[in-house]
């Protein structure tokens, strides 16, 4: 059973209106925040695929299918989506991945959301692919570098590794159906707040990282 953590949190700010911009900051950035929630676990629930409330497993099908032909649209593919019966199966899986737990298996809801988060939203992002130019290069490179004459075999079992990579292989159908982006970033949505571009990403992680259990 899930654990449900709540933090009592009280903020003392000054009286008058010379403060009131400080009280509507503080409260503009707590909806933020919830609205962020409510956004990646909306997407959460659609990939699921299963009865939520009042809505069948039917209904959040047929939501599912026409949020992605307006996302497919918003990528520059014509909407018309094919072949529904091979993708809804690896949005299942996905939402698998993100949500262990729903399987029965163990993860880290910070860990998660920084591991898929950006591959879902960002076209230019190579995380999960095991192709990454940035961070940690893979151990084959550094032995290459190094002149390990071993490196090829150590290459051999990163390429191994990747065909058998399921996330990997889910982010090729989804590309392949012009499906990435899989969803804008919830900052994105916020077309009345001038976000630096760190924070773009920093703020779809905290959102996603706190439903992501």
């Amino acid at each position: 059973m899930p654990i449900i953590r709540s933090i009592k949190l009280k903020l003392k700010t000054k009286t008058g209106n010379d403060s009131e911009y400080l009280r509507q900051g503080l409260w503009r950035t707590h909806k933020l925040m919830n609205d962020g929630i409510v956004y990646y676990m909306n997407w959460l629930i659609l990939m699921r695929q299963e009865a939520c409330g009042e809505r069948t497993k039917e209904d959040i099908q047929v939501e599912l299918l026409e949020k992605l032909a307006e996302q497919q649209r918003r990528n520059g593919r014509n909407g018309n989506l094919e072949q529904e019966d091979e993708l809804l199966p690896h949005l299942r899986r996905l939402y698998e991945l993100i949500v262990p737990s729903s399987v029965g298996k163990n993860g880290q809801a910070n860990q998660l959301s920084r591991t898929f988060l950006s591959p879902l939203v960002d076209k230019e992002s190579e995380g999960l692919m095991g192709t990454s130019k940035s961070g940690r290069k893979p151990r084959w490179y550094v032995m290459k570098m190094k002149g390990d004459p071993n490196w090829q075999v150590e290459q051999q079992k990163n390429r191994e590794k990747r065909e058998n990579n399921p996330a990997g292989i889910i982010l090729e159908t989804l590309k392949s159906f012009g499906l990435i982006p899989l969803f804008p970033l919830f900052t994105e949505m916020q077309q009345d707040i001038e976000w630096s571009p760190r924070k773009l990403i920093w703020w779809g992680r905290m959102a996603a990282a706190t439903q992501a259990v």
